[in-house]
Parts: C-alpha cells; structure tokens; sequence
C-alpha cells in the first residue's frame, strides 16, 4: 500500500494531529489529500467523498461487519501483512498493519491512517478487501522543525508546561501545516492554528507563555 505523498517544500495545506508521541514524533493526517491551500481556495474547497479517507470508512463499516480473517493464514503471513481491524476507542473499522503476534490469539496493530497502535483480538481484525487499499495511507510522520525549542534526540528539553500548551494548540484542530522538509519518511514541519480569528505560531505561542 503506498503512501500519500507529502506537499512541497513551502506549501502550505490543511490537517490534523492523529497521533502524538511528543514534539520531535507525531503523525499528522492531511485533510484534503495532497491539495495545497491555494489550490483548496481556487476550488473553493471542493473535493470527492468517494476519494477521501472519511468516505473509505464509511465503505468500511457494512463491509467489515459481516467477513471475516482467516485464521489458518495468521501465522504464514501476518506480520507486515495489511488488515482491517476494529479499533476499542470508537469501535470502528480501520485500514491497519500487523506489527507483532501475541498470546491468546491478539494482534498488535498500526492503524496506517492515523498513526496509533492497538492489541485487538482476532474477532476483532478481517482480511481486507481489495478496494480499500487504492487510497494512499493518510498518515504522515512528522517532526516539529524548530530547533531552539526541542532537539532531534528526542529526549526534547520541552518542561511539562510547554508539552500540555503543545497538546492544547492541536489536539482537535485543523492546523495549517508548512512542510520545511522532507527526509528519512520524517515531515519536518512548522505548525499553525486558528483562535479567535487569529492565526498563530505554535512554537512562537509556547515560546511566549
């Protein structure tokens, strides 16, 4: 399954924090594919259901209910291998990989969209069906790009003050995202969200507090 390709460098697009280990490694999924922000503002924001990631989730569902996985191909080809498999935070289907097997017939699982991994049973996984494996994986690991406020050792030298603002500027907004560069499957990334009809830094916001 290939991945969705990063924007850029110097463009701006739209996003969301999936999944959040710290400043230095976080995933962020785009929400309009690979659309820059000028070319969302041309087409006035128009996009296909059909071609995003909300739209493959709600194919998934139906689909996903009623399968099934195939036990006796568990230990031949699992790890590595791609399957659908129903998250316990909301109960709903994913596209996900499996990382690792682990006793009494539970997978450990990367849910590829969003980042975030789960151990799931295996009533809880089915084999995934072919059409849902057109769409690039929405997820992309990325990496805040500035320097004088954490390091790339990713011990970050961000106080637990710092860490809780950063979670409050992202988590649950859609960020404006500037791709700086793009090296080893990392976005190095400047991010943005909007308060109040302002738009701010959110490094120059935590530097600031």
């Amino acid at each position: 399954m290939r991945r969705i390709e990063a924007t850029r460098t110097r463009q701006l697009a739209l996003g969301q924090m999936s999944a959040y280990v710290s400043p230095n490694h976080f995933y962020l999924v785009f929400c309009y594919g690979r659309k820059t922000l000028d070319r969302l503002t041309m087409e006035d924001g128009a996009f296909s259901l059909g071609e995003c990631l909300l739209g493959l989730i709600d194919d998934m569902q139906d689909i996903c209910r009623y399968g099934s996985f195939l036990q006796n191909r568990l230990f031949a080809k699992s790890v590595g291998e791609f399957v659908a498999a129903r998250s316990s935070r909301n109960n709903l289907w994913y596209r996900a990989k499996v990382v690792s097997i682990g006793h009494g017939e539970r997978l450990k699982v990367m849910f590829v969209d969003f980042g975030f991994y789960e151990w799931v049973t295996l009533n809880n996984v089915r084999t995934l069906d072919p059409r849902f494996t057109l769409l690039p994986i929405q997820s992309q690991l990325s990496s805040l790009v500035d320097t004088e406020l954490c390091c790339m050792r990713d011990g970050t030298s961000w106080d637990k003050k710092m860490r809780k603002q950063f979670l409050k500027c992202v988590t649950g907004r859609t960020l404006l995202i500037e791709t700086v560069c793009s090296k080893e499957k990392f976005l190095r990334v400047k991010l943005y969200f909007c308060h109040k009809d302002v738009i701010y830094s959110v490094t120059d916001f935590i530097r600031n507090i």
